[in-house]
């Protein structure tokens, strides 16, 4: 197999599994994916089959953005994948669990645009006057590889397990915000399972969507009105039953929360 048929390969098997919700094994040896730009490659070539079957990006997430986080596994900036638009949903939604192969939930801070940006050099107060809202986010993680990813590689290559996400009303004007003093709580079937500091997000969640922006326009990759950035978890991945409820709380942004569906 020639190297340039590697990272779609990765990609057809990923995409595969979720299709038939049956997660497959690590792709690293199967599809020799031995870097983080072959992780990267296999990444796009999922993106790029995914809107070939119909669906749009519609923003970006960041992963690994704790910066302890990233010290410990070697890391010297977070990881970065994109969000579908087939995957988001509603707040509020009743979700099919039968929909995901092994669901966990995060927590995080995102931000909604309001306009396009195109200055890879943008400033902070830029970023904040572009912006039409910073909103809590319920990101619904899920793997295609079984068991969850033992490598980086793995994780990239699928996306960083991205499954789905729903984003709260917004509440308050973006640049009367202070982020990184929130907190957030996480609540199932009514009893609160985390908390967690948004200041976990590269020590801010706007630094952190500014972060992205600059690393997505210096690729030539434009960021456009509507789009959507999550800026990183606030706590670990929590595993999710069939007719779960989650609530997430985060102080002046409100909540957002999701049901899902018993188990057919």
């Amino acid at each position: 197999m020639s190297s340039t048929s590697e990272p779609t390969e990765a990609a057809e098997l990923l995409l595969q599994a979720r299709a038939l919700k049956t997660p497959c094994a690590s792709i690293v040896e199967r599809c020799q994916i031995a870097s983080m730009e072959q992780a990267y490659a296999a990444q796009q070539q999922w993106q790029r089959l995914s809107i070939e079957r119909g669906d749009r990006i519609a923003g970006y997430k960041l992963g690994l953005s704790n910066p302890a986080a990233q010290a410990a596994m070697g890391l010297d900036g977070p990881l970065q994948g994109v969000l579908m638009a087939n995957a988001q949903y509603p707040a509020g939604s009743t979700l099919a669990y039968t929909d995901f192969i092994a669901p966990r939930a995060e927590i995080e801070v995102a931000m909604v645009f309001a306009q396009d940006l195109t200055d890879p050099e943008l400033g902070r107060s830029q970023l904040l006057a572009a912006l039409h809202a910073v909103v809590p986010a319920l990101e619904i993680c899920d793997s295609a590889i079984a068991g969850w990813p033992k490598t980086l590689f793995d994780a990239v290559a699928d996306n960083l397990s991205s499954g789905g996400y729903l984003l709260g009303t917004p509440q308050c004007e973006p640049a009367k915000i202070d982020a990184s003093a929130l907190t957030a709580t996480l609540e199932l079937n009514g009893e609160q399972i985390a908390e967690g500091k948004a200041s976990s997000a590269m020590g801010d969640p706007i630094e952190a969507c500014l972060w992205l922006v600059r690393d997505r326009l210096r690729q030539g990759v434009s960021i456009k009105a509507g789009d959507i950035i999550l800026t990183g978890a606030l706590t670990g991945l929590h595993p999710i039953a069939p007719g779960d409820h989650l609530v997430l709380r985060m102080g002046e942004l409100g909540e957002v929360s999701c049901r899902f569906s018993s188990a057919a």
